[in-house]
């Protein structure tokens, strides 16, 4: 359907630097992009919401809420009125960073037994499930420095989240061999890091933003 206001929008999108028009164009991939000074076909419509005419507004992407990868839906225009669309946060992710995949796992989710230990460390043994949510993504970044992605659903109790997601990171068998570690929200997986380890954590929940406003002012 044609979108009569569309250059509007267009003229919006594309004053927008660069790598946010990447970022939105990634994203909203199921749609077209419409350059308003090249030629175009009428049918052709664009995803950029001119209303609002920024970047990480309520339209799109709300970095703070993270914490439900798997489910994550963004509000966005379509046919001139509003509607829920589901985002695919994992391959957006992999777009950001650059990320050239090698393996990407299956999304699993366990149960766990929880055990406190010395001064109050939670441990958790993983179990079949439905509780805890998890996918990896192992591959390299420009550059060729292993890395490894993980997405997890969070359930509210930060310090059992935390416990079945050390667990996870050391059921899979290549875990420290990784340069770099990213996760959604925070965790304590350094504490895993043993002596002679170099293998750092980054928040993708902070990678993100930086990645999609490092060219803005």
């Amino acid at each position: 359907m044609e979108i009569k206001n569309e250059n509007y929008r267009n003229r919006e999108f594309f004053s927008l630097p660069k790598r946010q028009q990447r970022y939105a164009g990634h994203i909203f991939g199921y749609q077209r992009l419409v350059d308003p000074n090249q030629n175009r076909n009428k049918n052709q419509t664009s995803y950029f919401d001119g209303s609002t005419g920024r970047f990480g507004s309520a339209s799109l992407l709300n970095l703070e809420m993270l914490d439900k990868p798997f489910s994550y839906k963004l509000n966005v225009m379509r046919n001139l009125e509003r509607a829920e669309r589901k985002v695919d946060l994992v391959e957006t992710f992999n777009y950001l960073i650059g990320l050239t995949v090698k393996k990407s796992h299956a999304l699993v989710s366990f149960d766990a037994d929880f055990a406190t230990g010395e001064y109050g460390a939670v441990s958790a043994a993983l179990k079949a499930g439905d509780t805890y949510k998890f996918k990896a993504v192992e591959g390299t970044v420009p550059g060729g420095d292993k890395t490894l992605v993980l997405w997890r659903e969070m359930t509210g109790d930060i310090e059992k989240d935390n416990a079945a997601l050390d667990a996870y990171f050391l059921s899979l068998p290549n875990a420290r061999s990784f340069k770099r570690v990213y996760v959604n929200c925070d965790n304590n997986l350094l504490n895993l890091r043993g002596n002679g380890e170099s293998w750092q954590v980054v928040l993708i929940d902070e990678e993100m933003k930086k990645r999609m406003f490092e060219d803005a002012e």
